[in-house]
């Protein structure tokens, strides 16, 4: 609506607008891969809601990022102790982020 209303009233900026409402996270890699290649914007806007930090509860910011085709990857945290294990064992991963979700 915000994207709408700026094309609409000021039509002499342009208005770029991911135009769905993505997980947190997703906008951010967005934005990252969008400034990454080269947008120079004036400003950006995020629209934060509560539900929208969750995310960060379960993940921290640091275990996101974008890949080269634009795509969110998502790096989760080992432990100190044992983390080569972890790093290499795909159910241990998996276990590891379903604690964390719940």
């Amino acid at each position: 609506m915000l994207a709408d209303t700026t094309r609409e009233f000021v039509p002499q900026r342009v208005t770029f607008s991911l135009g769905k409402n993505e997980p947190f996270p997703v906008r951010l890699a967005q934005v990252e891969f969008l400034l990454d290649n080269g947008l120079k914007p004036e400003r950006v806007f995020l629209v934060v809601i509560p539900l929208d930090v969750y995310t960060f509860a379960a993940h921290g910011l640091d275990q996101y990022r974008a890949t080269e085709g634009g795509a969110l990857a998502y790096a989760p945290r080992v432990p100190a102790v044992g983390g080569g294990l972890v790093r290499n064992s795909r159910l241990a991963l998996r276990a590891g982020r379903e604690r964390r979700c719940t």
